[in-house]
């Protein structure tokens, strides 16, 4: 019963036995895990990003009071600038790090 539960239709041109996977009992286990964990992962990453939405506007209150809006403006890009630059570093560098594709 559960074998039948879940079929993939393949990919057109696939070769070998993968056109057709059946999954077991234990598998819907593991994705549900997964799901969960993807979960919880995501719920961290919004209150990280709620904690540094607040710092944020903490800092970037007090500085436009005491400096003016064009520092702040200047501030801004620069955090902008960072996060860029450490998304391309990392997007650029992981991949290279793991060249070797082997079977799974």
């Amino acid at each position: 019963l559960v074998e039948n539960m879940a079929k993939f239709n393949g990919i057109d041109g696939q070769i070998g036995g993968y056109a057709d996977p059946v999954y077991s009992a234990y598998d819907y286990f593991i994705f549900a895990f997964l799901g969960a964990v993807g979960g919880i992962l995501g719920a961290v990453w919004c209150e990280i990003n709620r904690s540094m939405a607040i710092l944020r506007n903490r800092f970037y209150t007090g500085q436009s009071r005491r400096s003016g809006i064009l520092v702040t403006r200047l501030i801004r890009a620069a955090e902008l600038l960072l996060l860029v630059i450490a998304m391309t570093v990392l997007i650029w560098f992981l991949p290279q790090a793991y060249k070797e594709c082997g079977s799974l």
